[in-house]
């Protein structure tokens, strides 16, 4: 049985970046939500800093995030954003709660 991936990410805009950065995670999420595997690929904006955003991804295996992590979707991402953010990455599996 394969285990769902959780990933959070937080990625904050450097200076003058914000708008550039934004468009680019627009796109992106549109894009891997299409992906084999993706249960969840959802962008959110924090409300106190709008230069911060959040994605919330969730893979039904790690093979599956794997490739997401290959794919020409991240790789246009990862390049159109390299530079312009700072990012911090968790990625998770489920510890408690139902059928834990």
């Amino acid at each position: 049985m394969s285990q769902v991936i959780t990933v959070t990410a937080l990625i904050t805009a450097k200076s003058g970046e914000q708008q550039v950065v934004a468009e680019a995670l627009k796109i992106a999420e549109r894009e891997v939500q299409e992906e084999p595997g993706c249960e969840a690929y959802v962008l959110h904006q924090n409300l106190a800093n709008a230069s911060q955003f959040l994605m919330l991804e969730r893979w039904t295996s790690a093979q599956h995030l794997t490739e997401h992590e290959q794919s020409p979707a991240f790789k246009k991402l990862g390049a159109a954003i390299g530079g312009r953010v700072d990012i911090e990455v968790i990625k998770s599996v489920p510890f408690a709660g139902a059928g834990h």
